[in-house]
């Protein structure tokens, strides 16, 4: 926090933080006058191979915060939770202008395109800024691919770290106006007011087949047999 305020600079870090006996992953946001503002923790924990975070990480229960800086309202989605529209949508609806994304993603993990496009629409559904910071080196059998993205309210890329190297990603203030956010709220309005029940969806209940089936998947991987399993005819979540 020191250093934040000896540099004049709001600052988002990420590190593995220990609450009341359960272990998160966590970002904390640090003002530019060295006032820590809270802290962000992962909701959706990643639980596939080489990612098997379930076992050291518990379910974030902070929400969806958005933190007023000294440079403007940032919200955090930690690693896996940007893949979940819902939770891009609620910084939105909580008034960020900039999302910050620490995250952890490896070489050819998504289709060619995925991890860039993804941010440019959750940018442009939003109207904010995408600024994720991607891990890069090597640990065990898993290559960081680096590659950090900035994406604007419009939904195009601004700027973009090479893949594979320790970089340190500074971009045109310019480009990162945020009287963009503005200017795209009024040519493509895409935070209107909520339609009603629309938007009220109650966490779905899943029933116990499913359930069954999706563990002994688990089970059967490496098998051959895990499609046999997983029968997509099937509707899984019930009234």
């Amino acid at each position: 926090m020191a250093k934040a305020k000896e540099h004049n600079m709001v600052v988002v870090i990420n590190l593995f933080e220990l609450e009341d006996g359960k272990t998160y992953d966590s970002s904390p946001v640090i003002d530019a006058d060295g006032t820590l503002l809270g802290t962000t923790q992962m909701v959706h924990v990643a639980d596939y191979e080489c990612f098997y975070e379930k076992s050291y990480y518990a379910e974030g229960n902070h929400g969806a915060p958005v933190y007023d800086t000294a440079v403007g309202k940032i919200g955090v989605a930690i690693c896996y939770d940007r893949h979940y529209p819902e939770f891009m949508r609620a910084l939105g609806v909580n008034g960020a202008e900039v999302v910050v994304i620490p995250q952890a993603g490896t070489v050819g993990e998504w289709p060619d395109g995925l991890y860039e496009a993804e941010l440019q629409v959750a940018s442009f559904h939003n109207g904010y800024f995408c600024a994720l910071a991607n891990r890069v080196g090597k640990e065990d059998q898993m290559e960081f691919a680096g590659e950090s993205v900035i994406t604007n309210p419009e939904g195009r890329v601004i700027a973009q770290s090479p893949g594979g190297v320790d970089d340190i990603l500074i971009h045109d203030e310019t480009d990162l106006d945020l009287a963009h956010i503005i200017a795209n709220w009024t040519s493509h309005p895409t935070l209107p007011e909520p339609i009603g029940v629309i938007y009220c969806i109650d966490k779905p209940t899943y029933n116990q087949e499913m359930i069954n089936q999706i563990e002994a998947a688990k089970k059967a991987k490496g098998s051959g047999n895990v499609q046999g399993l997983l029968n997509a005819g099937d509707t899984w979540i019930v009234d």
